[in-house]
């Protein structure tokens, strides 16, 4: 197996420390808590927008390493707003851990490691309510052959579906890159998530923030953010994923 380059922290592109195989550095993240892991080489990102390119936050970025935490079996158990929205703010914080947890861990042998979490924003637009994190999770997981972006312009997995919360890590070391995947697909005619979104916010150019914030996201009288609206999600073919019954063994 090819070793990974791995460099000093601090240094430029070309200094040398320390390798790492793409498998230990799954091992690794398995152990911080993550489900899923993989990686992308920097030359994926050529189409990246200015301003969201992995380089625009860390400029020796070599490789773009992408985290996910799966939901429980249970999301969706409930029509509640309460429950799903526990899910959904408890989920992102193990992620936010599993996240510092690798940061430290590859930090401790050597490399640099810059964490990219999904929130908070730096963009946002109060006109069209749109934000964007400092990168595109579900394009740098996509990218690092973590599964696709669906037809509701969700990331999804053959093994979790849709019901996956990302985290990534940036870092100056070559880490082998894992193949794009190209599964799983859409049913070639099905568009349920458009069918069934009660403000027609989904389009083939993607979601329109301001139409799906104003039915999914609410807050009460006492200052609580909930998510009420989890159709796209929840309703999805792939929404388990295709391979569901065999996901990995925690």
């Amino acid at each position: 197996m090819k070793k990974s380059l791995l460099l000093n922290k601090g240094s430029g592109r070309n200094a040398v420390q320390v390798t790492i195989p793409n498998k230990k550095l799954k091992l690794m993240a398995k152990k911080c808590g993550a489900d899923l892991c993989g990686v992308a080489s920097i030359d994926r990102f050529s189409e990246a927008p200015p301003g969201f390119h992995p380089r625009d936050i860390y400029e020796p970025t070599r490789s773009a390493i992408a985290l996910a935490i799966s939901l429980p079996e249970s999301v969706f158990a409930s029509p509640a707003s309460v429950p799903y929205s526990f899910y959904a703010a408890q989920v992102l914080n193990e992620v936010f851990r599993s996240t510092l947890k690798l940061v430290r861990e590859l930090d401790r042998i050597g490399m640099v490691a810059v964490p990219v979490p999904s929130e908070p924003y730096e963009f946002w637009d109060k006109s069209t309510m749109t934000g964007k994190g400092i990168l595109s999770l579900k394009h740098l997981a996509a990218l690092a052959g973590t599964g696709t972006i669906t037809r509701n312009h969700l990331l999804t997995n053959v093994h979790y579906g849709n019901r996956i919360t990302l985290g990534a890590v940036l870092t100056n070391a070559e880490i082998h890159p894992d193949p794009i995947s190209d599964e799983p697909k859409c049913p070639a005619s099905c568009n349920i998530c458009r069918t069934l979104c009660p403000v027609s916010a989904i389009t083939d150019d993607g979601v329109i923030q301001n139409l799906c914030r104003s039915q999914s996201e609410i807050v009460n009288e006492k200052g609580y953010h909930l998510y009420r609206c989890r159709l796209c999600r929840e309703k999805c073919p792939l929404s388990k994923g295709k391979k569901a019954k065999t996901r990995p063994s925690k």
